[in-house]
């Protein structure tokens, strides 16, 4: 890109460099094309930056200086060590600068940050001869090499696989293919190329415990053989043991022959470029395959200080000790939460009893599996219930049909359900519950009736269970894996030293990257919010989540750390904002329908890029949440609200390459659900657009038809008509501009604009030269900003005269209008 257009004070070295190691594109924004991404004058961080840029970047060891360091220490005493310094305490380790054996003086980096170092497998190893230290992090990384060969082996699958379809995907997870390629390595029956696998290790502060990133480099030449290989750990019930010895393997690089037996081949992993290999900090976010973490025993200290106490993870869900602490967060939150006592998601209409129309009953018959019967729900009767979210293709569940729903009356075929349905059942009932509700047997799945009567009411239904079990999974992970412990053979008798697998929480407070996960899918997002408390089982994760509407537990203690505002999730945001505006409510205005707007937004962008199996669903999946708004908002239209109509248009697909339209009709083109993938509403939402900051475009006239009696549910048709200046444009170019897939579009006399097409079907629809209309949807009026015009980007409907498509968004300037034609323009 051109000199003229680099960020002052950021070479293009730099960022060449920057783009190769986080596996991102970085360009410069020219400046004709920050038009595309503000508006109301406002430059959102969204596109314009990522911050993987800023928070990639890590040296070999902590800091690095041109110029020779003085070693100082930080605020709370720690030790800060830089690249290129001695070892304070030479001779304590050969591989790297950790604290010696006994020593209570952290490390740290600058600014009271962390002390990192990274260094291959390999190395590790050849410490572990001498080291204790070293010998019990390589032993941890050996011994726990099934789980993240597994992780590596599924990544390189799913990126082998793109275009697998959604069940296909999950029937991989339940099979997991990939472990049997890769079986030798993890049996230890064959090698680990300990040069290809780097560890980048972080040091603990503010009582968290030692990390190690693993991540997977090229393929470089033969290494050092490794020594000190032995792996020395005990299987522990979360006792303190004796530890047993488990059989480990040195570390060797052979030539790899692709027309060889894979069982005399070492785990082989991808080569990289040179340049990445340069600057081994970099943590690249496609090729960081798990990380691990080391502990001691609640009360217990190691003489290596940098292991600190964690609480264990339960092996055993039904285990009494996990049992009473689930028991313990559910009590607490009844008692104690006033967030969670007042919940939202509860209130029913005077009309609506607010119970489930079916329930199952549960009885424990002992030997027996339990008998499980559906009921229909009495009016008279309290019902102290348990409900289950999970994600059909994982699951695979049993359904009650018109044929099979008499049988169900007297039992549901113990013998039919799945075991995570299984597992729902028995857990329910360890946990002392009589009822579960679970939407694939309560719920008559060939009645369509049925259906249109039970989805809008999912609120009150989740909202009103004591715990809703969110089954992440094929399997509720009630069995996990054992805690491992680890012996310092060189100082026997000291406390030892346990390793798991890191437990990931980030997955907890942001949208999910994965469509296929239960936390990405469309589904489960409103189940999410309205369960007043959500036990999160199975899937990747090693431990059990609670979640309610004042804060989020684990097993192993880290989240007991975060303050509340760091645990804000959109369940969180959406309900205090919902219960605020409940409690004003009776003062009404614009400002209080606004915030509730504001809601709505946050919920679309978090919703849109999630996973679903039927686009048909697209609209049903958020009806419930959606009904919560229409006493506020007033009617809705297909996934918009007739409140704040004309900004709710100016929506823009987040990455046109993954957004593609449905098959079959869902919505008008206008609308975020007449195609599947993220959308973002780029303006300032703490100062809205408004009749005295902007000139909008005049709503001529609105309709749609409901395909049934959910009037936030399917719809057939719809279209609308606005009246507003209307200037041609063309398409200059195919080349899409990152980070999110703009074209560039011209009029004669006058520079470039950028528009954002809503899918990847009309991206393949206009070629260089096509001529589209922009319609002006609002402007900044005279003085204030910079005159910026929000326009519609249309193409003529197919067999439809006179009416057009909606096939892009653009910000433009207002001398793209000028000579403009005033028209009435229907949309659908």
């Amino acid at each position: 890109m051109a000199s003229g257009n680099e960020e002052p004070g950021v070479s293009h070295e730099v960022m060449e460099s920057a783009s190769q190691a986080a596996n991102h594109v970085y360009v410069r924004i020219p400046n004709s094309m920050v038009n595309q991404i503000m508006r109301n004058g406002f430059i959102p961080e969204k596109k314009s930056t990522d911050s993987a840029y800023s928070s990639g970047v890590r040296g070999s060891t902590a800091y690095h200086r041109d110029n020779p360091s003085t070693r100082t220490s930080t605020t709370d005493g720690s030790l800060i060590i830089h690249r290129g310094d001695l070892d304070p305490y030479p001779g304590a380790c050969d591989a790297f600068i950790h604290p010696p054996y006994a020593s209570t003086q952290p490390y740290g980096g600058e600014n009271d940050g962390e002390y990192h170092v990274s260094i291959t497998l390999s190395d590790l190893g050849l410490g572990a001869a001498k080291c204790g230290f070293c010998f019990i992090l390589y032993n941890g990384v050996l011994a726990q090499r099934e789980l993240w060969i597994a992780k590596w082996a599924k990544q390189q699958w799913l990126s082998e696989h793109p275009d697998s379809e959604e069940d296909e995907i999950a029937e991989a997870v339940k099979k997991e293919p990939w472990k049997e390629e890769f079986k030798y390595e993890i049996e230890e029956e064959k090698e680990i190329n300990g040069d290809a696998v780097r560890l980048d290790i972080t040091f603990p502060r503010n009582g968290e415990c030692l990390s190690i990133c693993l991540v997977f480099w090229g393929r470089p030449e033969e290494g050092p053989e490794a020594e000190g290989s032995k792996v020395d750990t005990a299987e522990a019930d979360g006792s303190n043991t004796d530890g047993s010895e488990v059989k480990g393997s040195e570390l060797d690089n052979p030539e790899r022959d692709p027309t060889k037996d894979r069982s005399s081949d070492s785990l082989v992993l991808p080569r990289t470029d040179a340049q990445r290999l340069k600057n081994p900090g970099f943590r690249e976010p496609g090729r960081t395959i798990a990380e691990l973490e080391f502990y001691t025993r609640p009360g217990s200290s190691s003489p290596w200080a940098a292991f600190t106490p964690a609480p264990h993870i339960h092996p055993n869900v039904y285990s009494n000790p996990c049992i009473n602490e689930i028991s313990s967060w559910i009590e607490e939150c009844v008692s104690s939460h006033p967030a969670c006592m007042e919940n939202t998601w509860a209130t029913k209409p005077a009309s609506d009893r607010g119970l489930p129309r079916r329930i199952l009953r549960l009885q424990d018959c002992h030997q027996d599996p339990p008998l499980v019967q559906l009921e229909k729900t009495s009016g008279t009767q309290e019902y102290k219930y348990i409900a289950l979210s999970h994600v059909w293709a994982y699951t695979e569940p049993y359904k009650t049909t018109q044929e099979n729903s008499l049988e169900h009356k007297d039992r549901v075929p113990w013998e039919n359900l799945s075991r995570p349905l299984q597992q729902a059942v028995a857990l329910t009932l360890t946990l002392g519950y009589e009822f579960l509700w679970i939407d694939s047997l309560c719920i008559i799945q060939d009645d369509p009736l049925d259906k249109e009567s039970e989805l809008p009411r999912m609120s009150l239904i989740y909202g009103q269970a004591a715990v809703v079990f969110a089954a992440h999974g094929w399997d509720l992970g009630t069995q996990k894996v054992g805690l491992l412990a680890i012996k310092d053979k060189y100082h026997e008798g000291d406390t030892l030293v346990y390793c798991r697998m890191k437990m990931d929480h980030s997955d907890l407070f942001s949208a999910s990257k994965d469509p296929a996960s239960w936390l990405g899918r469309a589904w489960c997002m409103q189940e999410r919010i309205f369960a007043p408390r959500i036990l999160h089982f199975g899937g990747t994760m090693e431990e059990l989540f609670f979640e309610c509407n004042t804060l989020i537990r684990c097993e192993c203690g880290g989240l007991s750390k975060a303050n509340s505002q760091e645990q804000r999730t959109l369940k969180k945001q959406i309900t205090e904002t919902l219960a605020r505006v409940d409690k004003d409510a009776e003062e009404g205005g614009i400002e209080f329908c606004d915030e509730l707007w504001k809601v709505y937004i946050m919920a679309c962008e978090n919703y849109t890029p999630r996973g679903v199996s039927f686009p048909t669903d697209l609209l049903s999946a958020v009806s419930s949440l959606m009904h919560r708004f229409v006493p506020h908002l007033g009617v809705y239209y297909a996934g918009l609200w007739r409140h704040n109509f004309l900004i709710s248009l100016q929506w823009e697909a987040s990455d046109t390459g993954l957004c593609r339209r449905h098959e079959e009709y869902v919505a008008p083109s206008f609308s975020w659900a007449s195609r599947s993938g993220g959308v973002v509403w780029y303006m300032d939402m703490i100062k809205l657009p408004t009749l005295e900051t902007h000139q909008f475009a005049t709503l001529v006239d609105l309709s749609y038809e409901l395909a049934g009696s959910d009037i936030c549910g399917k719809v057939k048709s719809g279209y609308v008509t606005l009246r507003g200046c209307v200037t041609e444009m063309k398409i200059e170019s195919k080349t899409q501009w990152f980070p999110d897939g703009k074209l560039e579009m011209t009029k004669e006399g006058f520079e470039s604009c950028y528009v954002t097409l809503d899918s990847k079907e009309d991206l393949d629809r206009v070629r260089v030269g096509t001529v589209v209309k922009c319609l002006d949807i609002m402007r900044d009026k005279e003085g204030y900003h910079s005159n910026y015009v929000s326009g519609l980007v249309l193409l003529p409907a197919d067999g439809d005269d006179g009416r057009y498509n909606r096939i892009g968004f653009s910000t433009m300037q207002e001398k793209h209008f000028e000579g403009a034609v005033l028209e009435d323009i229907t949309i659908v």
